[in-house]
């Protein structure tokens, strides 16, 4: 890899990838060596990663699968300025840094109280349903007044 590939890195990229890495590898990282240290040191690098991200990746789309069905039903209901809640862009964006503070938060807990499969599996899923709650309740702040309260918007939705 040279220089000039990192020169064409776009901040949109950089941000994708940083919220990614935050949000999604690391705290699976960290979950899966308070499970068992003694797998997180044993598997390769690209099998540990599939793992990360498979454990931390419920907690982020459970919520932004709600935020695509409010989205849809403020369209269909005619919903004033409904452009104004964002896309699929803002959306992994806002929903990939509450993943990462509820991934942190279950590393926390799991760190805290133990690691046992059902306990990690109803930290997780608490976790999810925080963030489905979190969002319906945005989606009805912003359906009231959508000048209010946007979307974070540092995407432009068309661009790359």
């Amino acid at each position: 890899m040279n220089l000039d590939a990192i020169y064409k890195i776009t901040p949109n990229v950089a941000i994708n990838i940083g919220v990614f890495m935050f949000s999604f590898v690391c705290p699976g990282f960290l979950l899966w060596y308070l499970i068992s240290p003694d797998l997180f040191i044993k598997l390769d690098f690209l099998k540990l990663f599939v793992l990360g991200v498979a454990i931390s990746a419920p907690t982020f789309f459970v919520p932004y699968m709600f935020s695509f069905i409010c989205f849809l039903m403020m369209k269909k209901n005619g919903a004033d300025r409904v452009e104004l809640y964002g896309g699929p862009k803002s959306w992994y964006l806002r929903h990939g840094m509450n993943n990462a503070v509820n991934m942190y938060i279950v590393v926390a807990l799991c760190y805290l109280f133990g690691t046992d499969g059902v306990r990690l599996f109803c930290f997780i899923m608490g976790m999810a349903i925080f963030g489905v709650v979190q969002e319906i309740y945005n989606a009805f702040k912003f359906a009231r007044d959508p000048c209010r309260l946007s979307s974070i918007t540092i995407f432009n939705e068309n661009s790359d």
